[in-house]
């Protein structure tokens, strides 16, 4: 019999909970305006659960610019750009997770409304959780007067899944006076408001130095991976000759992000919902 590599072992094997959340496939979907670091919170989500033996299946559904699956060969982005073969990408990706139970991260490009129209015309909300699946939305805010737009048109739509997290990055948020909080003008907007009368969460990313993360993406490896050191390997899975680690302190200042991106979800109470 072939093991479900879904579902978590321990030394006296999976307990009924654990099967029961095993047997449900997940589909997280990032969703907002480009530049808002939806990405970058798919790198951390994948590779953490990559990284205690969870797989998890990558769709980068940026149609012009792919860059999620530029970290990861295994990635799934559509044939072409057009509307018709974007939506039926989506459908392949959302049904291959029924069917396998899988888990999927789907990170839309910003402005990109084609998930929206999918999500209406199959009825996602419904039809996801009663086919096995549990759905996830992510909306990634940055202090932008208009980041909440795309909440408020997928809320107004109708797309509310029980499990909603605002995430607010911190990195990306606009200069404020001290004692000011750059989300103020989104946290009282209507949709986030309503968001979180339902039952939203809002998630604080931590910032990183803008230097230390570019660093790290020109490795082309995991952040976990260059925060322990790491370097990009040639064909014969050898460190390439030329690769130089990150130094000390910005491996020190990834460990330290890493760290604090586990203790904000876990503060939101969101902490078991990333893939």
């Amino acid at each position: 019999m072939t093991k479900n590599p879904n579902v978590p072992t321990s030394p006296d094997g999976p307990n009924l909970a654990e099967i029961e959340a095993a047997v449900r496939g997940t589909i997280d979907v990032l969703l907002g305006r480009g530049r808002t670091g939806k990405t970058t919170w798919a790198r951390w989500a994948i590779e953490r659960a990559r990284a205690a033996g969870r797989s998890v299946a990558i769709a980068d559904g940026d149609r012009n610019n792919a860059t999620l699956g530029s970290f990861y060969p295994d990635a799934s982005s559509p044939a072409a750009s057009d509307d018709v073969t974007v939506a039926a990408w989506m459908e392949e990706q959302a049904e291959t997770t029924i069917l396998s139970r899988g888990r999927l991260v789907l990170d839309m490009a910003g402005g990109d409304r084609s998930f929206a129209t999918l999500a209406e015309r199959h009825a996602f909300n419904e039809v996801l959780p009663a086919e096995g699946v549990d759905l996830t939305a992510w909306y990634f805010l940055a202090g932008g007067r208009d980041d909440f737009e795309t909440l408020a048109f997928m809320e107004a739509l109708g797309f509310q899944p029980p499990r909603t997290a605002i995430v607010l990055n911190e990195g990306l948020a606009p200069a404020v006076p001290a004692g000011q909080d750059p989300f103020a003008t989104a946290l009282r907007s209507k949709a986030v408001l309503q968001a979180l009368e339902r039952g939203a969460k809002l998630v604080r990313m931590p910032a990183v130095p803008l230097a230390t993360m570019v660093e790290a993406d020109n490795l082309f490896i995991g952040i976990r991976e260059a925060a322990g050191g790491g370097v990009p390997k040639g064909e014969d899975g050898l460190p390439h000759p030329d690769a130089r680690p990150l130094n000390l302190w910005r491996r020190n200042e990834l460990k330290k992000w890493l760290a604090l991106m586990e203790q904000r979800h876990a503060e939101a109470g969101v902490i078991g919902w990333p893939p």
